[in-house]
C-alpha cells in the first residue's frame, strides 16, 4: 500500500502524503481542520476518506504532521 504493485502510483501513501503536504504548505500557518483538508486534497485527486486518514496515519508516524484535539492537521516544521 505504501507502494502499490499496480500500475495507480496515485493510490500510494507517498504520492497521496505529499498532496497533504503541498495543501498544508499553501496555508500561511501551515494548519488546516480535518475536513478542509480532506476537501482540498479530494479537489487535486479522487480519495476515499479511509485513504485520507490511512495517509494522515503514516504522516503521523513518520513524524511528518500532529492533529489536535479539535482536529486542526499541522505540518510539522523539521
Amino acid at each position: 500500500m505504501i507502494l502499490p504493485n499496480d500500475t495507480r502510483p496515485e493510490t500510494s501513501l507517498y504520492y497521496l502524503g505529499g498532496l497533504i503536504i503541498s495543501a498544508l504548505k499553501e496555508t500561511e500557518s501551515t494548519e488546516m481542520p480535518f475536513l478542509e483538508l480532506f476537501s482540498s486534497v479530494k479537489e487535486r485527486q479522487a480519495i476515499s476518506l479511509k485513504l485520507f486518514a490511512l495517509t494522515l496515519d503514516w504522516l503521523y508516524l513518520i513524524a511528518l504532521v500532529k492533529v489536535d484535539e479539535e482536529g486542526v492537521v499541522q505540518l510539522v516544521h523539521q
